[in-house]
């Protein structure tokens, strides 16, 4: 048998259900925890407030006509049953013989509505213009008296009854009325009181039945069997019920209102069974209903478990009313009291499910991390094992922050570093990667490449942003190598925003040091056209540091080379020549090239130059 879902793959969180999860996340948010001071009025509050947006939500989607919510309408209907009798039956514990007076509004807040003739008359009822019209009225009229009746609307009932022509002038109709007008309420009187009342009435109405006055007119004479406790009746009314379990709480009203003989299990079964032999649309209900009914009953019959174990069966990869309800139990400390063996875990268990949930829409998964928080046990790990497992894209700039913001202001240290490591990594896959033969050929040809062949500037240059982040000294520098790559073959960095953000940064890498060390250097070059001095000191501590990738040396070198040409400015003094003979040297050992004699050639002259040039500030 196929099962009811509220988030179908089809529609799986459609606007108004967007609505409730936020809305009641909020109130989920709001409730206090860890309090001794978290009073039955709080939970009653709490859980009236999660009951509105069920409201609102089955509202906004029944006014949603541009989309079939016909599925999610139905079960949020029932799951707004559901939680008010919930709170009626667990949380809003009345005292004996004020349940009955709960239950009848129960019905009442969740009946359809009546037909359009009878919601007139109701109209005009309450307007003063009712008029009983023979010809059309009397079929519809009787229903909904009898209806009223059934409903324990016994003021409405009374004034219809008021307003029939021959009431004047007919005593049995007087004498319904009256019984109607004297029935006991149960929250006038104290309980033992209330009981001895009730049954006095009942009494009168049996005997007034009993004299047979009403035989001539059956609907009153239906009315006073239901009001003289005569129980073979309610097979009569069942076609006048929504459901059985209005046809219950009818007989609760009028046979035992103070529920002291009643096996409620025992009569909600026997209410199915009559509902279903006597009432023509129970044959053509959805055979789901089951599912509900047994969700109704588990209610009735206290037992919470039972009660968890149905939803979780009928509400299937919803969690979203399990989650809520069994959280505000736990706050009110009502799980003890139904003994549920390792309630704090089972709470837990469907915070992570519904939180996993959400993490599957785009739109609602920071809000699963409010929930996750709430689970001291191993919220945590839990969050730990999702957030790593988010699907991200190059293109989830905002997602990534957010997850990476999430797992720091929660000590989940790694995931910041993964998540970084994974969009550079990213952006990396949609670079054209170069290497030692993407820039040999450049170098005997002496000229730099087109832009054909490079990589994209800022695919390159959000990679080297992220691997930062993410502090990954393998793939920082290999990033940077592929910024010095892309150097050498253009004679321009992809992209100098990113070095901003590198002189807040720490570079404990060599690699992105000597990097952000050499970006440093072009920019003197590029500032100082008078006073390259500061300049020829930082290539002159490039190249004594040592830290530089081989295949970039030609590039340092040649740098060298032109500032030892420049006329008339003297950039190295005869220490820093000293010093630049010794890199030169280290270098080239192996491998002597033309460039690098003429370059040796150069150092000779700049040390004669530095020997004999004055040092001060005119020189």
């Amino acid at each position: 048998m196929s099962k009811s879902h509220i988030f179908k793959s089809t529609e799986i969180f459609s606007e108004p259900v967007q609505l409730l999860v936020k809305e009641s996340h909020a109130i989920f948010s709001t409730i206090p925890r860890n309090e001794t001071d978290f009073s039955k009025i709080n939970v009653i509050a709490i859980s009236r407030r999660y009951r509105s947006i069920i409201h609102e939500c089955v509202d906004n989607l029944t006014r949603d006509l541009t989309n079939d919510h016909s599925s999610q309408t139905k079960t949020f209907k029932e799951l707004e049953v559901i939680w008010n009798l919930c709170e009626i039956l667990l949380l809003d514990v009345s005292q004996p013989g004020t349940l009955i007076i709960q239950l009848k509004n129960w019905i009442t807040l969740h009946l359809e509505e009546l037909s359009a003739d009878a919601k007139r008359i109701i109209k005009s009822l309450d307007n003063g213009s009712y008029r009983y019209n023979e010809d059309t009225d009397t079929e519809i009229y009787w229903d909904l008296l009898i209806k009223l009746v059934l409903r324990g609307d016994t003021k409405k009932a009374i004034h219809l009854i008021s307003c029939h022509p021959e009431f004047r002038r007919n005593d049995q109709m007087q004498l319904v009325a009256n019984m109607l007008d004297s029935m006991p309420i149960s929250n006038q009187y104290i309980v033992h009181e209330f009981c001895n009342k009730w049954s006095s009435w009942s009494a009168w109405c049996k005997r007034e039945l009993d004299t047979g006055q009403f035989k001539n007119n059956t609907h009153l004479l239906n009315i006073v069997r239901l009001l003289s406790h005569d129980k073979t009746v309610y097979s009569e009314f069942a076609s006048d019920c929504e459901s059985w379990y209005q046809l219950m709480v009818a007989y609760l009203m009028y046979s035992d209102p103070c529920i002291r003989d009643t096996d409620l299990s025992d009569l909600c079964r026997r209410m199915i069974s009559t509902f279903k032999k006597n009432n023509s649309l129970s044959a053509e209900k959805d055979p789901e209903s089951d599912f509900f009914d047994e969700i109704i009953i588990s209610a009735f019959e206290y037992d919470l478990l039972a009660l968890i174990a149905n939803c979780c069966a009928y509400l299937e990869d919803n969690w979203w009313f399990v989650t809520h309800f069994v959280d505000l139990l736990h706050c009110s400390d009502q799980l003890s009291l139904h003994n549920i063996p390792e309630s704090d875990k089972l709470r837990e268990s469907f915070l992570q499910d519904y939180a996993n949930a959400l993490f599957d829409e785009e739109l609602l998964w920071p809000i699963g991390v409010s929930y996750l928080d709430k689970c001291p046990i191993s919220g945590m790990y839990f969050l730990e094992i999702i957030l790593s497992r988010i699907p991200l894209s190059i293109d989830d700039e905002v997602k990534a922050n957010k997850i990476i913001s999430i797992a720091k202001r929660r000590g989940l240290n790694n995931i910041p570093k993964s998540v970084c490591q994974l969009m550079a990594r990213g952006w990396l896959a949609k670079t054209v990667r170069l290497n030692n033969e993407s820039i040999r050929l450049d170098k005997h040809q002496h000229k730099r490449s087109s832009d054909k062949g490079v990589p994209q500037a800022v695919n390159l240059s959000n990679a080297l942003y992220w691997a930062v982040r993410s502090g990954d000294p393998t793939i920082i520098t290999y990033i940077s190598d592929q910024y010095l790559y892309y150097y050498c073959k253009t004679g321009t960095f992809p992209d100098d925003s990113v070095f901003d953000s590198l002189r807040r940064l720490p570079l404990d890498n060599e690699r992105l040091a000597f990097l952000a060390k050499y970006y440093e250097f072009r920019q003197l070059l590029h500032d100082s056209d008078e006073d390259l001095m500061d300049a020829g000191n930082l290539i002159r501590a490039l190249l004594s540091s040592k830290i530089y990738p081989k295949f970039f040396c030609h590039e340092l070198l040649e740098d060298a080379k032109r500032l030892l040409e420049l006329r008339p400015q003297l950039v190295f003094q005869p220490d820093n020549t000293l010093d630049l003979m010794r890199s030169i040297e280290e270098i080239t050992k192996e491998n002597v090239a033309e460039e690098d004699v003429d370059l040796r050639k150069n150092l000779v002259k700049n040390m004669a130059r530095a020997l004999i040039t004055p040092v001060g500030p005119d020189s």
